[in-house]
């Protein structure tokens, strides 16, 4: 019993002694006990109540000021909204969820149907290649993930010498303007992936009710193309010609790179093939 009449409390997770409701060393509450049924609810419930307020926050700034929420993000401001690998995640949990409930493939748009699949993707190895490509840029969640990656250099490079307005009490305090690092644009791109994963959610539901297939995947591929473009223009304030040009000579380039990294991995296919 300490002289203010608390009882010390033992944390079970890393054993340091400590007054209060939480260890001070690593935010473990005092009361941990035995897993049961009414503290599972209880955990659930404030889960979804954090989820509430953050997740909405962010989703909601995503739809309509995207490249500001990044540049809110990117300057400091990060308490109030979700982290960009984290959205993207509980994005993924969200369309899986969708997915089951509803019995949505995983894939936006079928280029190849089984019969073309079982005659001809073991009998040629360009076929083989380009097949399981366009079958893993198909799903949402892989090209989701590898839009941030692959767009990260072209996109860095030609908008390197652009600079973002920061506020007094940025975390570049003391600046008027800053440019970003590889970090910052990284998620940039993320926060927009983020943005073209919940509009092909959308859009897969629209079909469920009656939308085309070929409408929703133009109007898919559309919006991948031009979320991108939307939040640099934001994020820089830039005219949106100005962002328009250098986000299509991004887009431009991360092709190239990707049907770059295409022939390099069929050169290779192909030699091990051919000395087999």
């Amino acid at each position: 019993m300490t002289d203010a009449g608390k009882v010390a409390s033992t944390c079970l997770n890393c054993g340091a002694v400590f007054t209060g409701k939480y260890c001070p060393e690593c935010g473990q509450k005092a009361e941990t006990g035995r897993i049961s049924v009414k503290k599972s609810v209880r955990s659930l419930l404030a889960v979804i109540t954090s989820l509430d307020g953050k997740f909405f926050r962010t989703m909601g700034n995503l739809f309509w000021r995207p490249g500001h929420l990044v540049r809110d993000y990117i300057t400091g401001k990060r308490v109030r909204y979700v982290h960009p690998v984290s959205l993207l995640s509980t994005l993924v949990a969200i369309y899986l969820f969708v997915i089951f409930i509803f019995g949505i493939e995983p894939g936006s748009i079928y280029i190849m149907n089984d019969e073309y699949m079982a005659e001809n993707v073991h009998s040629d190895t360009l076929t083989a290649l380009f097949t399981n490509l366009s079958l893993m840029l198909n799903n949402k969640v892989v090209s989701s993930l590898l839009s941030a990656f692959v767009c990260l250099l072209p996109f860095s490079l030609l908008f390197s010498r652009k600079k973002i307005t920061v506020p007094e009490n940025s975390v570049s305090a003391g600046t008027d303007c800053m440019k970003l690092n590889l970090a910052e644009h990284f998620c940039a791109l993320v926060y927009a992936a983020c943005l073209n994963f919940t509009f092909s959610m959308i859009l897969k539901l629209a079909e469920t009710v009656g939308m085309p297939h070929p409408a929703a995947t133009s109007l898919d591929n559309l919006l991948f193309l031009l979320v991108p473009i939307v939040v640099y223009k934001q994020l820089y304030c830039m005219k949106l010609w100005s962002a328009l040009w250098r986000g299509l000579l991004a887009i431009a380039l991360t092709l190239t790179i990707l049907v770059f990294l295409i022939i390099l991995t069929f050169g290779i296919t192909y030699g091990i093939d051919a000395v087999g």
